[in-house]
């Protein structure tokens, strides 16, 4: 799903990875078939496609003697400034509502039911949260979303 889903993924060998920043797109070393005629890297796009076979990824492993650079975007957290958007619907600061833990992303394969990859983003507002209005304005803001969601759950006949 990883190699799949990812906007951006290179591998390479140690000593030669690119910094995060600069990487491109170049899974040759994770399979031969990723690369085109004159054995350039294949696009993101073209990846994404050949993944979505099975028979291609059959065989295939990780390697622990190579460097793996995966870039996935989103655009629902600001973890720069550790706020959540949701396209305007919702703006809400992370911080106060997390109560000094970190977020947790998780990346997992459903069908298998297990985690393949896991990460706890810290962010230093986390440490210093000193504004007791914030505080409370975010608590105020969880219980209204908790009835919003609530009553649409009921609209919909769910519990």
């Amino acid at each position: 799903p990883l190699v799949a889903s990812c906007q951006l993924m290179n591998v390479s060998l140690p000593g030669r990875a690119p910094p995060m920043a600069q990487a491109q797109e170049d899974m040759r070393l994770f399979s031969p078939a990723l690369a085109d005629k004159h054995n350039r890297p294949v696009s993101a796009a073209k990846r994404k496609k050949w993944c979505d076979v099975p028979r291609n990824l059959e065989g295939i492993t990780f390697d622990t003697d190579k460097i793996y650079t995966v870039h996935i975007w989103q655009h629902f957290i600001d973890f720069a400034n550790y706020k959540l958007s949701l396209g305007g619907l919702l703006n809400m600061d992370l911080a106060p509502g997390l109560n000094g833990q970190p977020l947790q992303l998780t990346i997992c394969d459903r069908k298998a039911k297990e985690s393949l990859a896991s990460m706890l983003v810290w962010h230093e507002r986390l440490l210093y949260d000193d504004n007791p209005e914030a505080r409370a304005a975010n608590q105020a803001l969880t219980d209204r979303l908790t009835r919003l969601g609530s009553g649409l759950f009921g609209l919909l006949g769910k519990k």
